[in-house]
């Protein structure tokens, strides 16, 4: 019960006791005979917080004369008196104890004020074991009254230090008291009743008693004197029992380590037995205050009401502050999640793509929503279909619907419980959209966003793991998706329905990831109350359709977009091709003020005719159509060219490649003569080369300043292409293609047949590659951003500043710069353009990188620069190769000091590089320049690449291609980087982990006896095998020593106790102990051998002894006793070397 409900009930029940209705007292006056005022009531009191100001008044005024006043008084001092006597030193012993909580407060007072800026600063939530729970009912409401007597403790501290102890006692004792797990806890009910009665009897303190009315109680021989005197005595003894009590509660909690006392607080832990009594003296105290003046406890009332109403409006204002200061740390956390631009259906970037017409793709948008209404229906729906049947619109309509509830299809209504979760559209073209690297992360973004319920569970994660947009896309999707998800359903109980919508699926460009990505999208079987959906979308690929056939746990739908049925010359009916075009033509006409009913219901059929199915043909129709720049007579002529053009049959899309043609040619030479057709292709190979094979979109102005080009023969060239390409809002919104298959065409020698158009790949790669280096080479420079000193952190540089002097083509150069050098497949030498460019910009050139906050996409840059340098001939390129490999060395090594402070690259990086190290020896001048004496350099790099972090590992695996390194804790580690990819549940401490001989599972075996085995990728638990079943008494097996055979189907193990077991690891369910301690042979299990054929098993034992056992008998081969001594046992055939 809140505090002011306790003390009404306290003071309810000592009034039912006596059975009497306390009668109204004369009103109390002050010195000057006025009405005395409380702090409450005064209008003239501070406007201060109840936090700041003492709320009771003043009493020491001297009493008018013949006025004999009675007040308790400091009594404190006297309790600590009967507590001396009879246990000496137990007081400053507790006062030292409590004084060791906080090595800040050098006294009680001190502490005092600690303790209470730590509680009024406290979360109400706390953490045990890793478990977040709410601070229980009990300890808040304590928490509460404390906060609203900040002012009342102030006060009494300093009127009386003798009270110090027991307020500090009780400060102290609040965090182990919350931190016990039982809510009907006695220490809990006993903690709240004491604080309760400290402000309480501090009020009274300070509340004198008129005692001249009457000398005698009356119907006794008691006098008033009399009966105030045992009140103060029986008051001392009530002090003297709390400070008791929370001694021997301090040594209770000390028992359970919620709290550690000094050795010489010699006192019991019976603190039940100590409860009562305090129970006891407080009734019986308030009973007799009541005989001696029932207007006290309406006075204490009024005093702790006025503060309750003081503290209510303070908790509310704070409450609000801290909800507003955890939302926006959330919001903070889950901004820096580095998300894919344009992959959203909302984004900026893609607002003006359309969703599919009305009355167009109905079939298909009804069978959608039956599999959304369906509450049994499969966990996926793949929409497969060839290039332009529409499935990147039907994404968009889908994800539309989810998120406005509209209705698809001819459907009336939108389920109700089914809500939009997130989208990812990939693009080949587009770099943060090509892989699966920022799939989850934007994933996440949009889940939180539709369902705030799990932000705080994923801002959490973020808070702690910084670095999670470079973990894998297992770790990834545990962390950010799947563990809050599941958080969320174990406390939802009512049933809905999230969709994640994932277009064109065969554009990331990794196989791998895709298939590990359908895995991981299997693993939502077990949320319960959430049914999270997959939508996909990609192209019929065979790899996809194997990826598709993996998955076991969940149900796939399969779906297969075809190209649309023509109805020319099968009646009235009207097919969703010629739909669209009638809309699409009509939309030109009013646009352009064209006469009623052009161009002719009989082209607009040829036009649905040649499109042959596909919608990306109508829609490019109408783009090539529709544009603005063009004349009627052109219009005219562009719709002729497009119906004149002849059929190809042999290709499935030779029409559109027939349209793209004639877009080019009519668009881009037109009427040119040769010489002018010549330059006007040059420059659209340059222009259009380079912006399809641009790792990330960007904007005509920037695409000219990366390409050395005026804007206006870049716009001039780009503008011309309007019916293929999309420009956004102004000339800053980046450049993309309508559709993909207008790169394919271009790059395609048999379907662009015309060589002025044909983009040959590794030539604009080239173009790029040397446009990248000569814009870094005039651009970076040291302190580019003009930092005021060496420490001056990255996060500081405003990004307006940024862009100011990093503009964002150089920006794009940083990053990608090495992509075009392998798309290029040049191979630089010594002294070549990449040579000469590192030499000089190394150092610009990842103080670049960490200004950008782009670090660890220079490390992937660095390491891909390395690998491709060191797969080429080594002749003619020693020194390149010798310099890049220091480079790696270099950041991998200052990586973390170079990313939070990019000058220190200059100075503090390499003064600690080793003294042969090529880039000192480079830049060595300027750092002597800047710090004077170096630090002695060591001569070479350690032979360590990386520190990982890991403290209680025993054990630790390489995967065979040597790309990943696991440890028995059940993490994995990329080793080039160093970046953890993958934490896996593992509650128990390991002994032993491997690879699987493909890499993608590791075998953990913990000390308890319990092998389990994850995928690596996917981050499931495959299977789970214990050795042996747990005694009775709780005791488990201790494991020694363990072996796996060559083909990793058996495990042996040796325990501390002798035992030897082996088990089938391929079934999981054959285990058998071929060995248990005897009377000839003792001791553990300390090596162990397995024969090739895995038929004997042989080790040895800590008394010296070898044993040979048959695996499947147990029957024992060959024995030796004595003294066997080895550090390893290797079978060779039919022998045993040790």
């Amino acid at each position: 019960m809140p505090f002011l409900s306790h003390v009404k009930k306290v003071f309810s029940s000592s009034r039912k006791r006596d059975g009497a209705q306390i009668q109204q007292g004369p009103a109390q006056t002050s010195a000057n005979g006025q009405p005395a005022q409380s702090p409450a009531s005064n209008p003239a009191a501070p406007s201060n917080s109840a936090l700041d100001q003492p709320p009771v008044v003043d009493n020491e005024a001297p009493a008018a004369p013949g006025i004999q006043l009675f007040k308790l008084g400091n009594l404190w001092e006297e309790a600590y008196g009967q507590i001396e006597t009879k246990s000496p030193k137990l007081i400053d012993a507790y006062k030292q104890s409590l004084l060791q909580t906080n090595e800040t407060s050098p006294d009680l007072q001190s502490l005092i004020n600690d303790k209470l800026a730590e509680i009024q600063n406290a979360r109400t939530k706390i953490t045990v074991a890793g478990r977040e729970i709410v601070v229980r009912d009990k300890v808040q409401r304590t928490i509460n009254s404390i906060l609203s007597a900040g002012g009342l403790i102030g006060g009494v501290i300093s009127a009386e230090p003798h009270a110090a102890l027991a307020w500090a006692g009780l400060l102290v004792l609040l965090t182990p008291i919350s931190k016990t797990i039982s809510q009907g806890d006695d220490a809990v009910d006993g903690f709240e009743e004491i604080s309760s009665i400290l402000i309480r009897y501090r009020v009274i303190e300070t509340t004198p008693i008129d005692l001249s009315a009457t000398s005698k109680i009356p119907g006794t021989t008691t006098s008033l004197e009399e009966l105030a005197n045992s009140i103060k005595t029986q008051t001392i003894k009530l002090y003297a029992a709390i400070l008791e009590y929370q001694i021997r509660l301090a040594k209770h909690l000390s028992k359970s380590r919620l709290l550690r006392l000094a050795e010489d607080v010699a006192a019991t832990d019976d603190w039940h037995e100590m409860f009562q009594l305090i129970t006891h003296l407080d009734e019986t105290i308030q009973s007799r205050w009541k005989i001696l003046d029932g207007q006290v406890l309406r006075k204490v009332e009024s005093e702790v009401v006025a503060i309750q109403e003081k503290i209510a409006l303070s908790m509310n204002i704070m409450s609000e502050v801290r909800d507003e200061a955890k939302a926006i740390r959330q919001e903070q956390l889950l901004n820096s999640l580095e998300v894919a631009r344009g992959a959203r259906f909302d984004s900026f970037d893609d607002q003006h793509k359309p969703c599919c017409l009305e009355g167009t793709q109905v079939d298909t948008l009804q069978q959608i929503q039956a599999w959304l209404e369906s509450t049994d229906s499969e966990a996926m729906y793949w929409l497969a279909g060839m290039a332009g049947t529409g499935k990147s619109t039907i994404s968009r309509t889908v994800a539309s619907a989810c998120c406005h509830r509209t209705p698809l299809g001819n459907q009336t209504a939108f389920p109700e419980n089914v809500f939009l979760g997130g989208v990812f559209f990939f693009d080949k073209n587009e770099g943060d959209r090509s892989t699966a690297r920022k799939l989850f992360t934007t994933l996440c973004k949009c889940l939180t966003e539709h369902l705030p319920g799990i932000k705080s569970d994923v801002s959490d994660y973020i808070s702690s793991h910084p670095n999670i947009g470079n973990e894998s896309i297992s770790s990834q999707w545990k962390n950010l998706i799947l563990d809050p998800l599941q958080k969320f359903d174990k406390k939802n109980l009512v049933s809905f329905t999230l969709v994640l919508v994932i277009d064109a699926l065969d554009e990331c460009e990794s196989e791998d990831d895709i298939g590990i990505m359908l895995q991981l999208f299997s693993q939502v079987h077990i949320l319960s109350t959430i049914s999270l959906r997959f939508f996909v979308t990609s192209r019929p690929e065979a790899t996809i359709q194997s990826s598709f056939d993996s998955v076991v746990d969940v149900a796939v739908l399969r779906k297969e977009l075809q190209k649309v049925a023509l109805s020319i010359g099968t009646g009235n009916s009207v097919d969703d091709i010629t739909r669209f075009l009638l809309h699409g033509i009509e939309q030109i006409a009013q646009r352009h003020s064209l006469t009623m009913g052009w161009p002719g219901k009989e082209n607009v059929q040829k036009l649905s005719f040649k499109s042959d199915g596909l919608f990306i043909y109508a829609a490019t129709a109408c783009r090539f159509l529709g544009e603005s720049r063009i004349t009627r007579n052109q219009r005219d002529a562009r719709l002729k060219s497009i119906l004149e053009g002849k059929v190809n049959e042999k290709s499935p899309q030779g029409n559109l490649d027939k349209m793209y043609m004639q877009i080019l040619e009519t668009s881009v030479t037109g009427d040119a003569i040769d010489e002018e057709r010549e330059q006007l292709c040059e420059l659209f190979r340059n222009i259009v080369g380079a912006l399809i094979n641009l790792v990330e979109p960007l904007s005509m102005d920037h695409l000219a300043n990366l390409l050395s080009l005026e804007f206006s023969d870049v716009s001039e060239i780009l503008e011309r292409l309007y019916s293929v390409l999309s420009f956004g809002e102004n000339r800053t919104s980046p450049v993309t293609l309508v559709h993909l298959s207008f790169r394919d065409f271009l790059l395609d020698e048999h379907r662009c047949l015309e060589s002025g158009f044909l983009i040959r790949q590794k030539e604009a790669h080239t173009i790029l590659l040397h446009q990248c280096l000569a814009a870094l080479s005039d651009t970076l420079k040291e302190n580019i951003c003009l930092l005021p000193k060496p420490s001056s952190r990255a996060t500081d540089v405003d990004l307006q500043v940024l862009e100011k002097n990093i503009s964002r083509h150089v920006q794009y150069a940083s990053l990608h710069w090495v992509v075009h050098l392998r798309g290029a497949s040049i191979n630089p030498v010594d002294g070549s353009e990449v040579h000469e460019f590192l030499e000089i910009h190394i150092l610009h050139w990842l103080e670049s990188l960490s200004l950008m906050q782009k670090m660890s996409d220079g490390v992937s840059q660095v390491l891909l620069l390395a690998e491709y340098i060191e797969a080429l001939p080594a002749e003619g390129r020693g020194e390149l190769r010798s310099l890049i490999s220091d480079i790696k060395r270099f950041l991998l090594s200052f990586r973390i000091m170079v990313e939070e402070t990019p000058l220190q690259i200059y100075t503090a990086a390499i003064a600690y590089s080793p003294k042969t190290s090529s880039v000192r020896k480079l830049f060595e001048s300027r750092m002597l320049a800047s710090i004077g004496r170096p630090p002695v350099a060591k001569k070479h790099w350690d032979s360590w690449q990386h520190s990982l972090s890991e403290s209680q590992s025993s054990s630790i695996s390489f995967s065979p291609d040597g790309k990943m390194v696991a440890s028995d804790t059940a993490r994995v580690w990329d080793t080039k980087t160093g970046t953890l990819l993958n934490t896996f549940d593992n509650s128990s401490y390991g002994k032993f982990v491997k690879f699987s001989h493909d890499g993608k599972m590791i075998i953990c075996l913990s000390t308890d006896g319990i092998f389990r085995t994850w995928n690596v990728y996917t981050g499931v638990k495959e299977k789970e095998i214990r050795i042996k079943k747990p005694e009775p008494s709780g005791k488990t097996l201790s494991v020694t020593s363990v072996l796996l055979s060559h083909d990793q189907s058996l495990g042996v193990v040796g325990t501390f106790s002798g035992e030897v077991y082996v088990c089938d690891l391929e079934n999981g369910d054959a285990i058998t102990r071929i060995h248990q301690n005897s009377g000839n042979s003792s001791g553990k299990v300390t090596l162990i051998a397995l024969s090739n054929d895995k038929t004997m098993v042989a080790f040895s034992k800590k008394d010296g002894s070898l044993i040979i056992r048959d695996t499947r008998s147990g029957a024992i081969c060959e024995g030796f006793h004595g003294t066997f001594q080895a550090r390893r046992l290797r079978p060779v055939g039919n022998f045993l070397f040790k």
